[in-house]
């Protein structure tokens, strides 16, 4: 899928096209604003031009109150955005930097202050001064956007921005719960709706880094993509009555790790019956009702783990592109116009949406 050029969208207007919702549970409207110049920009940020941008479920929560946090309003939503760098603040210290023209992405977590602790510890998303697109600040949905540089990712040259977008949320999320699962290669996980926005990623990331994988989803579809990835077993949920039992006849045993992407209890619930000894249950989705039954002598007993995982390092950001640029991940993406995205989250609200949608901005 070829870029547009940059020498296209070089040129910095006196205004721009945004997505905006003027209070919580409002959908998004186009709309016209004033375009952040390169005289304002602080040392250390660039103004990037955003030719795509992925739309997460997380944006419809977000602007709608049903997420975790309340937006500053009036909200310009989007963490899946993916363009050109136009201008350029003062570098800050030594090193090359980036360049006018270069292809980045902008993530969910927008800003840290990379001096405490967790920062130090490479655990940036824990970052007490985190900041976030679309959240505490304005995102992704809108044609130029202020970023910090040390926050944005380079974008391999084989990667288009188009698939690019989703892996900025989607993808890392899941590469990073991979890697909080502790596997050893041929370990089996297992992924409920991994035929979803983030399932199919999770899925992908599994089988690039040598895990076997048991997808939990439902319909030939699913099933036919899942094959397409080269899933190993594959449980559906609206036909086998018992899900854990079906999960460990399909593995023969017990599994090491789950993973769960979907925004519903009842995988959680399930997954603490097939998972065996020194396992690890990676938490993921958010639903809406977060509440399931622990035995805690059970885990104790197996030595087991249920680990929350959420967003990932700048390090882990370029890792989870590079896969996409090694052909070992490809995101199943659909590309709508800017001017749709309020339908979008409509679509998504009630499911119709199929893999990950990206809005184009030109």
């Amino acid at each position: 899928m070829a870029d547009p050029i940059f020498e296209n969208f070089k040129d910095i207007p006196t205004t721009h096209k945004a997505a905006i919702s003027d209070h919580v549970g409002d959908y998004p409207t186009i709309r016209t604003v004033p375009t952040p110049q390169p005289s304002s920009l602080k040392p250390g940020e660039a103004l990037v031009r955003i030719v795509y941008a992925g739309v997460c479920h997380t944006d419809v929560s977000i602007t709608m109150g049903k997420g975790t946090d309340l937006p500053v309003e009036p909200i310009i939503g989007g963490h899946e955005g993916a363009g050109y760098i136009v201008a350029l603040g003062e570098h800050l210290g030594p090193g090359k930097g980036p360049k006018l023209g270069d292809r980045v992405g902008v993530k969910f977590m927008a800003d840290s202050c990379l001096t405490c602790d967790e920062c130090l510890d490479g655990a940036e998303e824990s970052c007490p001064d985190i900041a976030i697109n679309g959240t505490t600040q304005e995102g992704c949905f809108q044609e130029f956007i202020v970023s910090r540089t040390v926050h944005l990712t380079p974008i391999p040259d084989d990667v288009s921005l188009a698939e690019a977008a989703p892996i900025l949320c989607a993808g890392l999320t899941t590469y990073k719960g991979l890697l909080n699962a502790n596997l050893r290669e041929g370990d089996w996980v297992v992924i409920p709706g991994a035929g979803g926005g983030l399932g199919h990623f999770a899925v992908q990331y599994a089988i690039a880094m040598n895990y076997r994988v048991v997808g939990i989803d439902t319909g030939e579809e699913k099933k036919q993509l899942l094959d397409s990835y080269g899933c190993h077993k594959f449980v559906d949920f609206a036909i086998e009555k018992d899900i854990p039992k079906a999960v460990e006849i399909a593995i023969g045993g017990k599994a090491k790790a789950a993973i769960i992407t979907t925004g519903v209890i009842q995988p959680y619930q399930q997954a603490l019956k097939y998972l065996g000894i020194r396992s690890t249950l990676v938490c993921i989705g958010l639903p809406h009702n977060g509440l399931f039954e622990i035995d805690a002598c059970q885990l104790i007993i197996n030595s087991s783990k249920i680990v929350g995982s959420s967003l990932s390092n700048r390090i882990e950001a370029k890792r989870a592109l590079t896969f996409v640029s090694m052909g070992k991940v490809k995101p199943n993406i659909e590309i709508k116009e800017f001017k749709e995205l309020s339908n979008v989250f409509k679509d998504l609200q009630v499911g119709k949406a199929k893999g990950r949608i990206v809005v184009k901005l030109f």
